[in-house]
């Protein structure tokens, strides 16, 4: 199961989501990150609970994309996520 840090917040400022601290914290992050709509939509999945499988399922339908491709995708930002600490080891 995925979890995100209770301590960030996704944001829209003007035309632009970013995900923000909420406060000081300990862990490594780099203060903000600007995400796309892909990442917009693999956020709210995970702060849904919904499986890996499930979510790539509704990235080809979301998306137009191949089973391929949103494999690849949702993979891709999950390591993303990680790398930048926006989800919690679980």
């Amino acid at each position: 199961m995925m979890k995100l840090r209770e301590n960030l917040s996704l944001e829209k400022i003007e035309n632009e989501f970013i995900i923000l601290p909420m406060r000081n914290d300990s862990f490594s992050y780099p203060g903000f990150m600007s995400i796309d709509m892909f990442g917009v939509f693999l956020w709210k999945q995970i702060s849904y609970n919904t499986p890996v499988e499930r979510i790539i399922e509704k990235a080809m339908f979301l998306f137009d994309l191949d089973e391929r491709t949103a494999r690849r995708d949702v993979l891709v930002y999950i390591e993303l996520f990680k790398k930048y600490h926006i989800l919690e080891n679980v």
